[in-house]
């Protein structure tokens, strides 16, 4: 059956929680690790969640200064969170990130079929994530093993902008995959700064409700 072309150009797709990942477990279980290895201090996987989306420096400075974290932080050392305690953190995260995400790259069910299905009409697709560049060169190569080839990929430390909610990543996605129209492309997100990414991009966004944040 000869499928008709779409209108559509692009279908910029997150990662962890909307691809893969499904409940988006890899970052947030890692979250609660480093900060138990880095300070001994314990946070929730609500809390390591709330922020998700976010490039992972920002997200650990988010999860500071959530009310509930900041309050036992303060209770814990006497003072808020800086940024220095944030460095340690994330230097505690990275290596357990890049040792464990490809434990995480499985699809989400019927997530390939889709990309498939999309492709097959002609539509691009591309992806950004939350993750640095050297978490997703891990990453890529174990989700191409379950058949996830995205046409481009942009991390959040690629750009010299920075990541979200701002819409540098979806639109390196629309120069790098030639896409003439910033309205003929969809942003696909579950979590609240990747769906604010797609909008500030001036793209259609779709918020996933069931398989990430």
């Amino acid at each position: 059956m000869t499928l008709s072309p779409s209108p559509l150009q692009a279908v910029i797709f997150d990662w962890a929680g909307t691809i893969v990942d499904f409940g988006s477990f890899a970052p947030t279980s890692i979250f609660v690790e480093a900060f138990k290895r880095g300070y001994d201090f314990d946070i929730t996987l609500d809390e390591a969640r709330e922020p998700m989306g976010l490039g992972k420096w920002d997200h650990i400075q988010a999860v500071g200064r959530l009310p509930s974290v900041d309050k036992r932080w303060q209770a814990q050392f006497g003072r808020a969170m800086n940024s220095d305690d944030i460095d340690r953190i994330y230097a505690t995260f990275m290596p357990l990130q890049k040792a464990k995400v490809a434990d995480h790259a499985a699809p989400i069910l019927n997530a390939i079929e889709v990309v498939e299905g999309l492709k097959q009409r002609g539509i691009k697709i591309g992806s950004c994530s939350g993750y640095p560049r050297e978490v997703m060169d891990v990453l890529i190569p174990a989700a191409a093993d379950y058949g996830y080839k995205p046409d481009y990929v942009v991390a959040t430390d690629d750009l010299p902008q920075g990541g979200r909610p701002a819409p540098f990543m979806a639109l390196k996605n629309v120069i790098e995959l030639g896409v003439t129209n910033v309205s003929a492309c969809i942003k696909v997100d579950d979590a609240a700064p990747g769906i604010d990414e797609g909008h500030n991009a001036g793209m259609w966004t779709v918020g996933l409700l069931l398989s990430g944040n």
